[in-house]
């Protein structure tokens, strides 16, 4: 049974459920977290949950956007060092990507003049991954992250 929390408004809800387990034989990722400011300070990783042994978990930036600032390793780890929570848990994390402040924020959300200002999303790349037989598995869309202009 989930409990509820009570907060200081007086409002009432239930703690959140815990992650479920992925069925057999699937895989996914997760970017967190999946909005920062471009101010080039603030940072995201991405976590791939494998759900079984593999061989590695890699990026693909070939055709990320131009707006991120990358890991120097491409290599995802889970060893429980350098971002990653927990070693051997089948959870791949990446090193930290932000925003390239270099770079122009786009005026509109996908160059859009009828769309809002502020917003836009970047892709991250694609993420690869070893099977223990040697093929090579990816998701059918690339993660990606919203960036909010930091002004």
């Amino acid at each position: 049974m989930r409990r509820r929390r009570r907060y200081r408004s007086g409002v009432e809800s239930l703690e959140p459920r815990t992650l479920l387990t992925l069925p057999a034989g699937t895989h996914g990722y997760e970017v967190l977290p999946n909005v920062i400011r471009a101010d080039g300070i603030e940072t995201f990783r991405v976590e791939v949950d494998v759900n079984r042994a593999v061989n590695g978990v890699t990026l693909d930036i070939t055709a990320a956007s131009f707006y991120l600032l990358k890991p120097t390793d491409l290599t995802l780890h889970d060893d429980g060092l350098n971002g990653d929570r927990v070693a051997g848990d089948r959870i791949y994390t990446s090193g930290e990507y932000r925003y390239d402040t270099s770079r122009t924020f786009p005026s509109n959300y996908l160059f859009d003049p009828d769309s809002p200002s502020g917003i836009f999303t970047a892709g991250i790349g694609r993420v690869l991954i070893e099977e223990t037989n040697g093929t090579v598995t990816e998701f059918l869309d690339a993660p990606e992250v919203g960036l909010l202009r930091s002004d």
